[in-house]
Parts: C-alpha cells; structure tokens; sequence
C-alpha cells in the first residue's frame, strides 16, 4: 500500500501485514488533544449529546476518508471493518467510513461479511484485547464472497493487534488471497 503521506506498519506482528496512520494517545483527551486524537474520539460513541455526535462524527468520518483516498488502492477487490463489540449494535462509524470509501473507489462494500454472533467486552473498558475472544466471537458470512479477493480490512484504533490478526486470518482461512488491515490509529505506548 502507497500512500502520499506515510503509513506506519505495526512492526511487532509477524506475517501479518497490519497498518495505521498515526498512534492515537487517548490520555490527551481534556489536555489539549492534538487533532488526530480529537478526530478518533469524535469517531467514539463517548457522549450522549446527540447534536456533538453528529457534528463531530461526520467531521471525523470525512478526516479519515480523505486520508484513506490518498492510500492505493487499486489492488483490492473489497473493502471490509472489523465488527463491534456487541452482536445487535449499530454499524460503526468505521463501517460507515468503509462504505463511503467503497463508494468513492467503487470497490465492493463488505461490511456485513465478518459477523459478531457473540458479544464481548469493549477493548477499551475491559482491557481484554486476546485473540481468542476476537477468534472465537467472529465469523464469516458467507466463505464464497471472500474467495480469492483482496480485502483491505478497516478498524478505527489497534492496540494490540489481536483483533485484526484474528480477523485476518478468518478471511483467509475463508479463501480470502490477501488481506491487509488498516487502523487509522495505534494506541501510544501499547504493545
């Protein structure tokens, strides 16, 4: 993947190729945040007042669409994101940034073909963040429409990698032919 600005590989994961923008440091939230964390938490159901959410996720959502446009893409054949922590939960703004992206690229939107058919604990509450909870929570929907594609798989922050490597190898023990991840951040200082 090529991108006008730099994409950073998430080093310490072998045989996986995982990438993000930035690191994201969620303490700043209340100090001073810089512009990119205030962006994914404005991407973050944090907040009841219905009118900010608004407001501010769709700024969020168009931050990080235009990053994402100045990524290649030309190589994937679907664009996929990693589903929420709860089964009956609403499309994630990560979801919706997916859609949009597949819109602009006119690449196949594949949000709907990694399932949550088990609930988990959000990452960032429960500081659970193992493979196994993420392995043993998600399956495919149907292994024919990942079969030989490149998927580019979206996620809206990495902390340890896990979820994604577990979604990873998911669409590929699917018959997926590639699969490369994407967080628009990595939390500072995790993993």
């Amino acid at each position: 993947m090529k991108e006008i600005n730099t994409l950073h590989k998430f080093n310490n994961i072998e045989g996986y190729d995982i990438f993000y923008f930035e690191e994201y440091i969620p303490r700043s939230h209340g100090s001073n945040p810089r512009t990119f964390d205030k962006q994914i938490m404005n991407l973050k159901d944090y907040t009841n007042n219905e009118e900010w959410k608004v407001r501010n996720q769709e700024k969020a959502e168009k931050f990080f669409i235009d990053r994402i446009m100045r990524v290649d893409l030309s190589d994937f054949d679907l664009i996929c994101r990693i589903p929420r922590s709860k089964v009956k939960k609403h499309q994630s703004h990560i979801g919706n940034i997916a859609t949009r992206v597949s819109q602009l690229t006119e690449k196949h939107i594949a949000t709907d073909y990694l399932v949550r058919f088990k609930d988990v604990g959000e990452a960032h509450t429960t500081g659970v963040r193992s493979y196994d909870n993420s392995i043993n929570s998600i399956k495919i929907k149907d292994e024919n429409l990942v079969k030989g594609k490149f998927i580019l798989l979206l996620d809206d922050v990495t902390t340890s990698g896990n979820s994604m490597k577990a979604c990873i190898d998911i669409l590929q023990k699917s018959g997926a032919k590639k699969v490369v991840g994407l967080a628009m951040g990595k939390t500072r200082g995790e993993m």
